[in-house]
């Protein structure tokens, strides 16, 4: 008669799969990061399969995850290899270190055996290694022979980048000759350099 009643509750649950995302280290240009290193979802929930995209909303699929050469944010969800549920769209942070700008000279390039030249290098804002010699931005050296010097700038992030200087060394010869040689006792002989 449209008087009597009865209802029951049954409780479901909606449950997206568990993505943990940790960002991985920073490298140095022109160095890569790979987002399929395990240890990027590490914690996530077992047997997902994970997608990379460039955008917030998963639309736009990332070409390359395993060799990500630029800064920025990229995004990853995982897909429940058992249900086919798809996480939500975590963010993953890369950050490609800019290698330092170094500059280097030299007081002479072409100098004779013996003979001083002063060693510069700049690289403003980073410390400036020369192998051999020591740490700073000048050096004054004395090569007997011709060298190559190497001056390594390295930033905080512990990047690096290099500078060379070359350094030209002459010998100095001398020659003397008598002509005629040999010469008679009182005669005469020219000496020439």
């Amino acid at each position: 008669n449209g008087s009597c009643g009865n209802s029951a509750i049954t409780s479901v649950t909606i449950r997206n799969p568990n993505i943990q995302v940790n960002d991985p280290a920073g490298v140095c240009f022109p160095g890569t990061v790979n987002l399929l290193d395990p240890a990027i979802t590490a914690g996530s929930e077992n047997g997902l399969d994970f997608n990379f995209y460039q955008d917030a909303a998963g639309l736009v699929a990332l070409p390359n995850p395993s060799a990500v050469g630029t800064n920025g944010t990229y995004y990853i969800t995982g897909t429940s290899s058992s249900t086919g549920c798809v996480s939500d769209v975590r963010p993953v942070n890369v950050t490609i270190f800019t290698k330092p700008s170094i500059t280097a000279g030299s007081s002479e390039t072409d100098i004779c055996k013996g003979s001083t030249a002063t060693l510069t290098a700049s690289s403003p804002g980073n410390s400036i290694d020369w192998p051999g010699l020591g740490s700073g931005n000048s050096f004054t050296v004395t090569p007997m022979d011709s060298t190559r010097y190497l001056a390594i700038a390295t930033t905080s992030d512990g990047c690096k980048d290099t500078a060379i200087v070359d350094i030209a060394v002459n010998p100095f010869v001398i020659n003397l000759k008598a002509n005629p040689d040999p010469v008679l006792a009182g005669t005469s002989t020219t000496l020439t350099t």
